[in-house]
């Protein structure tokens, strides 16, 4: 992580993937987590309209200042799901496929050393799929 990021209290994130992948779920989770924690946000989600095949990205830039333009070039933290060395990545670190955008989700949290307890992600996350979301998550 860039060190900066930390000194400035401030960042922008971009992610990108698939249709189906959960760009869009990651976004408004990590949106949450970092409003919860004093933060001004901005996401903006960019999705295709084809349900298979489509593109999904999410801009999102977090400050402890207001935000004047949520428009960004440079992300500080940028990833894509359609990267076969990011998903080996996030399989090493939690070997279940249907959880890689929780699993990158986790990765963030880790990388901007946000600390968010469980009680509060069960409040986000869909009760059906809660334990496995929340194990994938938690492994980084």
């Amino acid at each position: 992580m860039n060190l900066e990021l930390l000194k400035m209290n401030e960042g922008k994130i971009l992610i990108k993937g698939q249709a189906g992948q959960g760009v869009q779920l990651i976004g408004f989770l990590l949106a949450r987590i970092l409003n919860d924690e004093g933060y001004e946000i901005t996401l903006i989600n960019e999705y295709s309209p084809w349900v298979r095949k489509g593109t999904s990205s999410i801009s999102l830039i977090f400050s402890k200042e207001k935000i004047e333009n949520p428009f960004f070039e440079n992300p500080d933290l940028e990833y894509d799901l359609n990267e076969s060395k990011l998903q080996e990545e996030l399989l090493n670190k939690y070997n279940n496929r249907k959880v890689i955008n929780m699993t990158l989700l986790g990765k963030i949290l880790h990388e901007l050393k946000v600390e968010v307890y469980e009680d509060k992600l069960k409040e986000y996350l869909s009760e059906k799929f809660s334990e496995e979301n929340l194990k994938a998550i938690k492994n980084n």
